[in-house]
């Protein structure tokens, strides 16, 4: 049981994963890479630009205050 996919890549063109993810409703929560932009938006998540500490405990707390987890 999880309550979302959080995804942190330095390279990756399509993951799978996120793909599954989605195939049970999680919300995803990724960094910028590959083909991981075109496929998840606000309405099911979050990208993250960096993988910068800050900047990914800040996000996860918006994505938190969205109520999508």
């Amino acid at each position: 049981n999880s309550d979302a996919l959080i995804y942190l890549s330095k390279n990756d063109a399509f993951p799978l994963t996120i793909i599954e993810a989605f195939s049970y409703g999680l919300p995803i929560f990724a960094t910028t890479v590959g083909a991981i932009p075109e496929i998840v938006d606000e309405n099911v998540g979050m990208i993250n630009e960096s993988l910068d500490e800050d900047e990914l405990i800040k996000n996860f707390e918006v994505l938190a205050a969205k109520k999508l987890l």
